[in-house]
């Protein structure tokens, strides 16, 4: 019946995730005293919210993981890495691509206002 209140398995999962992605850690003890469930049934919660994050990280380009924290005593969320680059980080990276879209729209404005662009 306490889970029925609190909105059962996936209110719960999605509780869990809120918190760790607001930067909270997460122990297994107090969360499962508050849902009414045993500690195993967080581990679960946990290991269902780390396969998901595994499985998104092709669409958003991000890797995180839920890492436990000896120091804090329980869980939280790392940003391993970014797979994908915003279009300012590449451009900053390479010079010479910056270099080349320059030209390319000196080019085009050229043509646009006749040859009076940059000369």
């Amino acid at each position: 019946m306490f889970e029925d209140v609190k909105g059962g398995k996936i209110v719960r999962v999605l509780q869990i995730y809120t918190k760790l992605a607001d930067g909270y850690v997460v122990r297994k003890s107090e969360e499962a005293r508050y849902y009414g469930v045993n500690e195993r049934s967080i581990q679960r919660d946990i290991d269902d919210i780390r396969n998901f994050l595994d499985a998104d990280s092709e669409r958003t380009g991000n890797a995180n993981s839920i890492v436990y924290d000896r120091q804090c005593r329980g869980y939280r969320l790392e940003t391993l890495y970014k797979l994908k680059l915003k279009n300012s980080e590449v451009l900053a990276d390479f010079p010479e691509i910056r270099y080349d879209i320059t030209k390319v729209y000196e080019f085009y404005m050229k043509g646009i206002l006749g040859g009076t662009a940059f000369e």
